[in-house]
């Protein structure tokens, strides 16, 4: 005898949920749209070495690791575009605007020190005599 029920679902596995879960909360606006799909336009190389960081007036400001990559996406300008204009129809994208993203520092390393040397500014006086 089985207490089952025909109708009864099966669960929904967390990553399922959560991927639900992510889809409802994203904002519906043009940058989003192309950060949903960029992976999947650029591949996982480069995707992982440059993202997009604002859309507008038909430019994707897109912020990369290196000024090499940077450079390598600036050549590859028109492939992604069309790319992009063909997974979303909708958004209008005429050129990428790659830059170079800032490394960011550990917080939990100490700032460097901005003050100057007391003994390079002893040398520079010396030198002065």
């Amino acid at each position: 005898m089985s207490y089952a029920s025909p109708e009864r679902r099966t669960p929904a596995g967390i990553a399922e949920l959560m991927a639900d879960f992510t889809r409802r909360m994203e904002p519906d606006t043009p940058l989003a749209r192309i950060q949903r799909v960029w992976g999947e336009t650029v591949g996982a190389g480069i995707a992982e070495v440059a993202k997009p960081e604002s859309y507008g007036a038909g430019t994707v400001r897109v912020v990369c690791t290196s000024s090499a990559w940077a450079q390598e996406l600036d050549l590859m300008q028109r492939d992604i575009v069309a790319r992009l204009d063909a997974a979303l129809p909708d958004v209008q994208v005429a050129r990428l605007r790659c830059t170079l993203v800032a490394p960011r520092r550990d917080p939990r390393e100490p700032k460097p020190d901005t003050k100057p040397r007391r003994d390079r500014d002893r040398w520079k006086g010396s030198a002065a005599r």
